[in-house]
Parts: C-alpha cells; structure tokens; sequence
C-alpha cells in the first residue's frame, strides 16, 4: 500500500512540477527552444516550488489552508499561461512515466521488499523539520532549552544557519497530502529529485547531440537505476544534496542553452538546497562565460539566480564556512577506482551497502572502462561542445579535489594521509557531470555508428539491468540496522506507528539505549515527538552537542520507560502503576 501511495504521489508531483516549469518556459518564450521546454520543465517548476516553499516556511510555515492556497494558486496561473498549448502538453506526458519509476527505485525496492525505508541516518533530521514546520514558521525561534531532543534538530539549523530549501518542501507536501507525520511522504519527496534529475540529463543529452528522443529518454535512466552517488544519497537520506546536484545540472544546461530564465531559477534554488555545491556549479558557468556564445546567458543567469537567492546569501556564507571546517561522515576506506566507479555508476558507495555493480571488482572496473572507452570515442567526433564544456570543467575540477583529499589532505580520524569521507563525496558530485558526457558521448556513437548500434545497445541494457537487480538486491543491507533494532523484519514502520497511537499521556524515558543503540534512541525522539522524552544525549553527536548541559546526562524520572529490550512496549516507570498500552 505505501509503495503504491508512493508511486502514485510522485507521479501526481512530477506532473504538476512539468506542469508548472512549462509555464514560466512560455513565459520565458519556449516555441525558440522546444527541446530544452520538453526537459527541462519538470525540473524547473521544481524550482519554482522551492521558492514558493521558501517563502511559506519562512513566514508562516505550513498550515493547510495556506499551503493548499499557494499550490493552487501556482496551477491556476500555469492553466492561464498555456490555455492554448493543452494538446500539446498531452502528447508528452509520456515521457514522465519512465522518470517516476528510475527515480524512485532505489527505495521503491525497500518498499516493495519490506514496506520501509531506513530512517536511521540523515532523514530523522528532515522528518523534525517537516514534522515542526506543520504548526511553526522557521523564523520563530527555538530556544536550547527544550524539553524534546529532537527539537534541537531545529535550534541546530537556525542558530548554524544552514540550508532549508529541501525542508521546506518536504513540509509543505506533507501539509498538501494531510499527513500528520512526513515520513509517509518522504520517499516520492525524494524520488521526485532523482526523477527530475533523469529527465534534466536526457535533455542535456538533446542539446549536445541530435539524438532520438527514446534515445535520451534512456540515457536518462542512468541515474536512478545504476549504482552512483545519486541513489547512495536517495537511499541514505541526503535529502538537501539530492536536489541540489539536480538544481545544478538543470542550471548548467539551461543556460548553456540560451534559457537564462529557467536557468537561473534552478541556480538560485541550488542556492536554498544545497549551497555546498555552488563553488562547482559555479566553475560551469565560469566556462560558459569563456565562451562567446553562452556569455551573454550565463552572465544573465547569474545575475538573475544572484538577486533570487538574495535573502539566502548571508545564510550560505555561514553554512559554507561551516561544511568546509566540519568533520562529518565516516571513516570507510575509499579506493581509487571505487571512486571512479561510484561516480560513474559502477559502485554503490561506502559504509555496509559498498558492491560493485558486476558482484567481482575486475569484472567491474572492466565494464567501467569499457563505457569510459565507448562514450571517448564517440566525443572525439561531437561538433556542439559548448553544452558540454561546463561539465567536463567540473569533472576536471573535482578530479583534482579528490586527488588532493587523497594524497594531500590529512585523515581527521587517525592522522593518516587521506581523507576518504571527502573523496567519496567529491565522486558524489561528479556523478552528474560524469553522467552528462558519457551519455553524450554514447549518443553520438550510436549516431555515427550504425552498425554497432546491437551491441551498445546490449551494453546500456545490460549496466541498468543490473544496476536495477542490485538495486532490489540491496533493499535488504539498507534496512538491516532498523530491522536489527526493532526486532522485526518486514513490518517496522507499522510498530513505530502504533507507537506513535499507543503513546499514553506524560513523559517517556528512553533507559538503558547505549551507543550501541544510539540511532534507535535517537529516531524514537522523533515518533515521540509530542511527548517530553529524557534520555542520555551525551554520547550522540546529532542531539548533545546542541542540548544543554543539564540535559544530556542521566535521565530524570518520567511516568513511562521504553528500553531496548522491549522498544516496541512502554513500561510504567518503577513505583508507579499503569496499565500499559499495547501497539
């Protein structure tokens, strides 16, 4: 059931995302350039909604009646705006179905598999947002004495001043749809990135080669289906990075095009994302300024995206300075070629879910070589370079960013040479670019080469066939810690519900939750996010350090206790007689 709610909410979205972006390109005058229309629409009215989510979560936050309000009135102009272009919108609606199905897969396997996503990692802090976002504007602040830990998830990024965009549209879909809790939500929320993502690739693939349109249409599927560090960060909750890698493919593309306008709504909104990326999103537009073709629209982009981002800027330089001092992540062994691989789809990232993409690393790193070879040879041959000169820049920028993380920057865990949280990360940002020109490069092959059209067609079927099988695959390792945890195995998130129901009226102490257990302590703040919760907070580097001190030691007595031994049970704290709710 929640697959199928899935699916069909990030179909509804990514309709009414193209639906909206193909207005402002009608706006914009897209009869000039109906290619970059037919792409880049989706992708674009995703902008437009995370200005519009920007500006409600800021001031009054997500009420429903407002946030219906503001959706409506959005499809309202769009209707108005393309009154007169309805048969030809029909006609290309098609084209949407394969998107939803690539973008979400990555989790649709978790959901199909085992009706769950893992919570245990970076969504528990989105699902606080969302979740507080329902009944408070962003800018009413949260003070540090709170009695719910979870709330300090909000106190973090308001005193750190960190990137909201993804937040913001995360509650205000949540406030469309009528749900109480975002994490129904979440999956298609971030499915809907990876789908526009996808669609924005086929259509950098259409600018620089003339190719079919089915032909891009596939290519376009690369994302969601192979294994790189797009579906690593779908899968692990890199909620914010998911939609500003799409935000600046799209922004590249687009104004390598001639299309400022979109392009610079897509720039800006990378902006509210995830400004982390900019310093490379700016290294492509960079490029297309050298070029005297794309000067004028890269100039205009920039300048435009600038004044839209305007109140977000004091807030990116904080967060920058921030992201680039921060010691995050884990410390996994990254090699050489795995971070090849994972940028090109060939490796499903570090931490428990590392595979390659062929099962055996040289059988792997062969196939890698052999795609790398193909799409080589089929750029030595490509006569419009301009669109895809911004991305070869970023991949050669990033190539000597990860050379540096892995040869000159030092281990911040154990002071050895090399940092491999950074390098995989640098391989997650080249994914996009790296997408770009070897689909390109495939396109043209198959263009100019007629006849070894079979076996590269066998080729890319083969890589998202597999991909897709380790995919389905891997549903199981993804969820292995929330299984292990709440001792269950294919109904999880129906017990956490029934927590959530069963809660009964007072204070819930979390006792005997170690560091061993420290993300299921830390996620059931979250379920019982209307509930006063104590618990030791001083071992859990997302909660303690942004608590007060008093609060981050022992817990004080409550009226009910939850334990690791029975997560799933409340108990009537010692001394005191209760009858205990059932889930």
């Amino acid at each position: 059931m929640w697959l199928a709610g899935s699916i069909l909410l990030l179909s509804v979205l990514l309709l009414a995302c193209a639906f909206t972006g193909r207005a402002v390109f009608a706006v914009c005058g897209s009869w000039r350039r109906p290619i970059a229309a037919l792409w880049f629409s989706p992708v674009t009215g995703l902008a437009v909604w995370i200005h519009a989510a920007a500006l409600l979560g800021w001031t009054i936050g997500f009420p429903r009646p407002a946030a219906l309000a503001v959706m409506a009135l959005l499809l309202a102009l769009g209707a108005w705006l393309l009154r007169h272009q309805w048969r030809t919108l029909t006609r290309k609606l098609w084209l949407l179905a394969p998107a939803t199905l690539a973008g979400g897969f990555s989790l649709f396997c978790c959901l199909f598999r085992f009706q769950a996503f893992n919570p245990f990692n970076d969504a528990f802090t989105y699902l606080v947002h969302a979740r507080w976002l329902q009944h408070h504007p962003f800018r009413e602040a949260v003070t540090r004495d709170i009695l719910q830990p979870a709330l300090s998830q909000v106190y973090l990024y308001q005193s750190g001043h960190h990137r909201m965009g993804a937040s913001f549209l995360l509650g205000w879909i949540q406030s469309l749809t009528g749900s109480d809790w975002p994490h129904g939500v979440f999956p298609a929320v971030i499915a809907l990135a990876l789908a526009c993502g996808g669609l924005a690739l086929s259509g950098a693939v259409a600018l620089a080669v003339p190719a079919r349109r089915r032909l891009c249409l596939v290519l376009g599927l690369l994302p969601g289906l192979t294994l790189s560090g797009i579906t690593f960060g779908a899968v692990h909750a890199f909620l914010p990075q998911s939609f500003g890698l799409a935000f600046g493919l799209a922004a590249l593309a687009s104004a390598g095009a001639g299309m400022w306008c979109p392009a610079a709504l897509c720039f800006s909104a990378q902006v509210y994302c995830y400004p982390e990326a900019i310093p490379f999103t700016t290294i492509g537009f960079v490029a297309l300024v050298l070029l005297r073709t794309t000067r004028r629209s890269a100039l205009l982009t920039l300048a435009a995206g600038a004044l839209l981002a305007a109140p977000e800027w004091p807030r990116l330089a904080h967060s920058l300075a921030y992201q680039v001092s921060a010691v995050a992540g884990v410390n996994s062994p990254f090699s050489a070629h795995e971070a090849l691989e994972h940028a090109t789809g060939f490796n499903a990232g570090p931490w428990q879910d590392r595979m390659s993409l062929f099962f055996q690393p040289h059988l792997n790193l062969l196939v890698c070589l052999l795609v790398l070879a193909a799409a080589a040879w089929g750029l030595r041959t490509a006569r419009r370079t301009a669109p895809l000169l911004p991305f070869a820049a970023i991949a050669a920028v990033l190539f000597l960013a990860w050379a540096w993380f892995r040869f000159g920057a030092g281990n911040p865990w154990d002071g050895t040479r090399g940092d491999p949280w950074r390098q995989a990360r640098v391989a997650t940002y080249a994914a996009y670019p790296a997408f770009v020109l070897i689909a390109s490069g495939l396109a043209l092959l198959w263009r100019q080469k007629p006849r070894i059209r079979p076996a590269l067609g066998i080729l890319v079927a083969f890589w998202l066939g597999v991909g897709a099988l380790q995919h389905y695959r891997l549903a199981e390792p993804r969820l292995q810690t929330m299984q292990e945890e709440l001792l269950c195995q294919s109904d999880c998130w129906q017990q956490l519900q029934a927590i959530q129901a069963a809660a009964p009226s007072g204070s819930v102490s979390l006792q005997g939750f170690t560091l061993e257990h420290y993300k299921l302590r830390r996620f059931l703040t979250y379920i019982l996010l209307d509930h006063p919760v104590e618990g030791t907070w001083q071992d859990d580097d997302y909660l303690g350090p942004n608590l007060p001190p008093t609060q981050r030691g022992a817990p004080a007595p409550t009226d009910w206790l939850l334990t690791p031994e029975r997560p799933l049970h409340f108990q009537p704290r010692p001394g005191r007689s209760y009858s205990v709710p059932k889930p």
